[in-house]
């Protein structure tokens, strides 16, 4: 899977494109399908509302939104790269930002693949649960009633 991600970002690098809504959707493909998470990534949505996140998972509808908003500011306000590197070694710094947080959304995903297959047997999981469930009551008080 590692050298999969890593010809990915250096495919789209050495090409001089930046990672667009094409380059996501492979990465969670390469990704689902080794980890066996398909179930836990259903859709990829992309939005550009006002957002201080990059991306978010929801573990309720199993699918993936990315704020493209929120990432093209960080690259062109927040974290510009303004130090001595190649134009192709941008690009593929911009391209391992992207994939650092996509793979992130991915690990909520495998990790709620982690807490159905183990029956909260273990602390991860209870601990998870217990943020599930207070998600759930958040969202709806009445859940616990």
């Amino acid at each position: 899977m590692r050298s999969e991600i890593l010809k990915l970002v250096y495919d789209y690098s050495t090409k001089g494109k930046l990672a667009d809504h094409d380059f996501i959707y492979k990465l969670i493909m390469i990704v689902t399908s080794k980890k066996g998470t398909a179930n836990y990534v259903k859709s990829l949505i992309f939005d550009n509302d006002k957002d201080t996140s990059y991306s978010t998972y929801d573990v309720f509808e199993h699918q993936i939104i990315v704020h493209d908003r929120a990432i093209s500011y960080f690259f062109n306000h927040k974290y510009s790269i303004d130090f001595e590197l190649q134009n192709y070694e941008k690009i593929m710094w911009r391209n391992l930002k992207v994939a650092q947080i996509i793979l992130h959304e991915l690990e909520h995903a495998y990790q709620s693949k982690v807490f159905d297959e183990n029956n909260n047997i273990k602390i991860e999981d209870k601990i998870i649960n217990i943020c599930l469930q207070s998600t759930k009551y958040f969202e709806d008080p009445t859940f616990l009633k």
